[in-house]
């Protein structure tokens, strides 16, 4: 035997003294807990039940499964459904929150109609009430005026203007005064109050032409209208004929007169001077 394989020798019979033991003791403690495993395993095994005491439960547990995966689809169902009217849900809120502010902007666009319909009427209201005091300060001016003009004070008492069709009602102490009473003068006197209180209720500027404004007058209410001409309006035409205004009633007029043109008509021509 070599050296070698004499020293091979030697380390083998050192580690069947060293080692050897150990690992052998090392397997009967692993032989020992396999075993007492496989006693375990045996008793558990003693302990289940038999094929025909299972049985019963076996169905039970298919049948449980059955309907659980029968849940499971209708859990499935159900959510899918879910889904779909939380989908409904969400277009009927648009809807709603579209018809909503449809309802706003209606409930808007009426409130605005409401307050035009009653500004209107406002309008309407304070318009006729207006009226009612533009009508009655008028028909107070020409009773005035009139009475003026006449150089009578109570020769009407009032006056009354209907509001849709201006017709002038004469009053002679709170009675119906008709206009056929008055004399053709006093028909002239009155046209001309009601234009002498037109201009002054209405404090606008308008010119006046009035043609043989005397011709219908006697000369007391000449006189009167004199006095009127004037005052009728910034520019005032006169038509009259050298009867109605001669030199005297001319020469009267004089401070208030502008131009004086007369017109003659002689062998078909016609000139002023």
């Amino acid at each position: 035997v070599s050296e070698k394989d004499r020293q091979s020798m030697l380390g083998w019979i050192d580690k069947s003294a060293t080692e050897v033991p150990v690992q052998f003791c090392r397997i009967i403690q692993r032989l020992d807990h396999l075993e007492e495993k496989r006693k375990q395993f045996d008793r558990n095994i003693a302990l289940t039940p038999s094929d025909e005491a299972l049985k019963p439960l076996a169905e039970t547990l298919y049948e449980q499964g059955r309907q659980l995966g029968a849940l499971e689809i209708t859990n499935q169902d159900l959510l899918t459904e879910m889904e779909r009217l939380e989908r409904n849900i969400e277009q009927l809120e648009n809807e709603r929150k579209r018809i909503r502010h449809h309802l706003d902007e209606h409930a808007s666009h009426n409130r605005r109609i409401h307050l035009a319909i009653k500004s209107q009427q406002a309008l309407e209201a304070y318009t006729e009430k207006l009226r009612g005091e533009k009508l009655g300060l008028l028909a107070g001016t020409i009773v005035r005026r009139f009475n003026h003009l006449c150089r009578k004070e109570d020769l009407i008492s009032g006056a009354k203007i209907n509001p849709n069709s201006y017709k002038i009602t004469l009053l002679r102490r709170e009675q119906t005064f008709a206009r056929e009473q008055l004399s053709a003068g006093e028909k002239q006197l009155l046209a001309t109050a009601i234009i002498w209180a037109l201009r002054e209720i209405s404090n606008a500027p308008f010119p006046v032409i009035l043609d043989t404004p005397l011709g219908r007058l006697d000369s007391d209410h000449r006189l009167s209208m004199l006095d009127y001409f004037p005052q009728a309006s910034h520019q005032v035409i006169l038509l009259a004929t050298d009867t109605e205004i001669g030199p005297e009633l001319e020469q009267r007029l004089e401070p208030a007169l502008t131009r004086v043109y007369d017109l003659n008509e002689l062998s078909e021509s016609l000139y002023a001077a």
